[in-house]
């Protein structure tokens, strides 16, 4: 089937997935899921790759709900492209979510990182690389029909790519280091919270900021769809 890739500009509306990451195959990057015999063996049902537990990687699954002009739909982009975005990879977060240390317990830990996911994604625009078949129909192109809504925000894809507009001119902080400044607030409070005067003040949402150059922009057998306008309707 002849596929081919197109770029499109959407406004990020909500997570699809709290989940971020995922226990990765190294062999076909399949989920790995541990034995029910030993806890301690991660196995893939795809390949049949298994390793110990502390040999696990980990890989990015970032799942959105995005809109251009009047069409939702989802897009889901894995890997190292968004290792940028996140300062950090994937396992090294993991790590840190799961890191026993300090008052706050895994609950809370996992709660501050969704917080950063959406305080860091949500509301900005963002060009994704999307691979489309030659008969596809693309959402983003179809005029406005109420009896075609619900088919278009059902849609999904899969981006090869994600990236932030050349002419965006933001500034702020990746997800990691904004996670750790809500983990070191939160910790703070808990510390605190014996004294009525201190409140717990979250922090104000950040701008996103790729540390170093943006990924890779050079594409060929590319279509490009600028940005549409986002819907304030949508988004109330």
């Amino acid at each position: 089937m002849s596929v081919r890739r197109v770029l499109v500009g959407c406004a990020v509306l909500s997570l699809q997935d709290a989940c971020v990451f995922y226990p990765c195959c190294k062999a076909c990057f399949s989920r790995l899921d541990a034995e029910d015999r030993d806890a301690l063996r991660y196995r893939c049902s795809r390949c049949g790759y298994w390793c110990l537990k502390d040999q696990v990687d980990y890989r990015y699954r970032l799942s959105l709900r995005v809109v251009r002009d009047t069409s939702i739909f989802g897009v889901t982009v894995f890997g190292n492209s968004l290792n940028p975005f996140f300062g950090i990879h994937a396992s090294g977060l993991q790590r840190l979510v799961e890191n026993l240390e300090g008052p706050l317990g895994p609950s809370a830990r996992s709660t501050l990182l969704v917080k950063a996911v959406e305080d860091c994604f949500l509301g900005r625009h963002f060009i994704f690389g999307i691979k489309v078949s030659r008969t596809e129909r693309e959402p983003w192109l179809e005029d406005p029909d109420g009896n075609e809504s619900s088919r278009r925000e059902r849609a999904q894809f899969v981006a090869s790519q994600m990236i932030l507009p050349t002419a965006s001119g933001l500034t702020g902080c990746t997800v990691h280091s904004y996670y750790q400044r809500l983990l070191q607030k939160a910790s703070e409070h808990v510390a605190e919270s014996s004294d009525p005067s201190k409140t717990f003040r979250p922090l104000a949402s950040p701008l996103l900021l790729i540390s170093g150059p943006s990924p890779n922009s050079t594409f060929s057998d590319v279509t490009l769809f600028p940005f549409g306008l986002l819907s304030q309707s949508i988004l109330r």
